[in-house]
């Protein structure tokens, strides 16, 4: 007989919004309102103005958040011309149920 085990996983749902400039103008994780996400660096620039160009969903891989160490999934899109969505999938735990 085989036995079947059940997991609770807790995420957090981040969401942002990017104006052309950089800056997150609108955003669930309020502590990140108005940082400009070209201030870390010309690669992350260039990422996020290929996503535009790109019109397409990008989705990064799993990752380590910046300030907790966190694993954390990102995905991208472009709503039009002048905003972009990112949305943030952070693992927090994981429970036998």
């Amino acid at each position: 007989m085989k036995e079947e085990l059940n997991y609770l996983l807790i995420i957090t749902i981040y969401l942002y919004v990017f104006n052309r400039k950089g800056v997150i103008i609108n955003t669930t994780k309020t502590a990140d309102l108005g940082f400009n996400f070209y201030d870390l660096g010309e690669s992350y620039e260039d990422f996020l103005k290929n996503v535009w160009k790109s019109k397409s969903l990008a989705i990064e891989r799993v990752g380590l958040e910046t300030a907790t160490k966190t694993p954390i999934k990102y995905a991208y899109q472009a709503i039009d011309n002048d905003f972009l969505l990112e949305i943030g999938i952070k693992y927090e735990s994981i429970a036998l149920i």
